[in-house]
């Protein structure tokens, strides 16, 4: 590793990716108009397939100067965040840079010693600049003081908190399993809300909840992070493709002659991107599609190009409700109609 070089080690909530990207895009261009010689270590970034988590984060804290830390509700139910904010308290030689991402009802005794950043109500994106020139500030008049940066933790205490970190990151890369969860299924719709209602109401009739992001409660978080902090939790979702949208190939519409010929009805952009989020995580058996047919027979009701080939049930099919109690059997699901 270059001598010169430093790491600045990140720590986040995976729910709060979408707020953590925006400031960590910033903060990179600080440093790298301002030559700060500092590297963000993030373990999206750093853990590449085949890497023994427990050893690049041990060898990441041990080569790190400090820690970049984004709080909220989510974050500190994390015990080795709470470890870390009783270090920083007592390690004042260390660059910790604590981020508020969310108000915390019950603020931990050891950060309200830390002086802060507090992000919690901040939106445009002047505010984040100025927030990550004050991150990019502090970092640098850190290695100026410094003539020789300290470690963050020593290696002892590396190997031990790795262990933990790379447990709590597979954990959050798994899906739940708990009590709460376990007979909830993730509903993905578009603009159909009849043909959603009438999947909802199918499923609450075989004793199984449905969970459609649009119908939560309302919260302080965007509508990514709340995606990603639910869907994370999800073993199971149901897929409904509707003709809410047209769309073309460039290539096709402006070809001479063709123009709006070639439209066809699809999906709705944020289905689509969901459909795919639940085939990486859970996996093709754990997804069940269904899609309904446009109210006209022209132009065509175009599927995703990847999908092709895949049975889809159609709702105007007597048969999609057995099916999906089918796959829904074959997952652990345990039906009101079975007993």
């Amino acid at each position: 590793m270059d001598s010169n070089k430093h790491f600045l080690y990140v720590s986040y909530a995976h729910t709060d990716s979408y707020r953590v990207s925006e400031v960590i895009d910033s903060v990179k261009l600080h440093f790298k108009k301002r030559v700060i010689p500092v590297e963000l270590w993030m373990d999206t970034t750093h853990l590449v397939p085949g890497n023994r988590w427990d050893v690049v984060i041990s060898e990441a804290l041990e080569a790190s100067i400090g820690i970049l830390l984004f709080i909220s509700p989510q974050s500190l139910q994390s015990e080795w965040v709470h470890k870390e904010l009783e270090f920083a308290a007592e390690s004042p030689d260390h660059l910790i840079l604590p981020v508020l991402l969310e108000y915390v009802d019950d603020m931990p005794e050891s950060l309200k010693r830390i002086q802060y950043l507090d992000l919690s109500k901040v939106k445009a994106k002047e505010d984040i600049h100025a927030l990550s020139k004050n991150i990019a500030d502090t970092t640098a008049n850190y290695l100026a003081k410094m003539h020789s940066p300290k470690s963050l933790v020593s290696k002892g205490e590396a190997q031990e908190l790795a262990h933990q970190i790379a447990n709590e990151v597979r954990a959050a890369n798994e899906p739940a399993s708990s009590e709460e969860t376990q007979d909830a299924v993730f509903l993905v719709h578009g603009h159909d809300l009849e043909s959603l209602s009438e999947i909802e109401n199918y499923l609450e009739s075989v004793g199984i909840t449905p969970v459609v992001l649009s119908r939560l409660d309302e919260s302080a978080q965007s509508l990514f992070q709340k995606f990603m902090s639910v869907a994370q939790k999800a073993r199971f979702a149901v897929v409904l493709l509707s003709s809410d949208d047209y769309g073309a190939s460039r290539r096709q519409y402006e070809t001479e002659g063709v123009a709006d010929r070639s439209l066809q009805f699809r999906a709705r952009q944020n289905v689509i991107l969901e459909l795919g989020f639940f085939y990486g995580r859970l996996g093709w058996e754990n997804v069940y599609v269904i899609y309904k047919d446009a109210d006209k027979v022209f132009p065509n009701f175009e599927r995703p190009s990847d999908l092709d080939g895949v049975v889809f049930d159609a709702m105007n099919s007597s048969s999609w409700k057995g099916n999906l109690a089918d796959k829904l059997r074959s997952n652990g699901f345990s039906l009101s109609t079975d007993s």
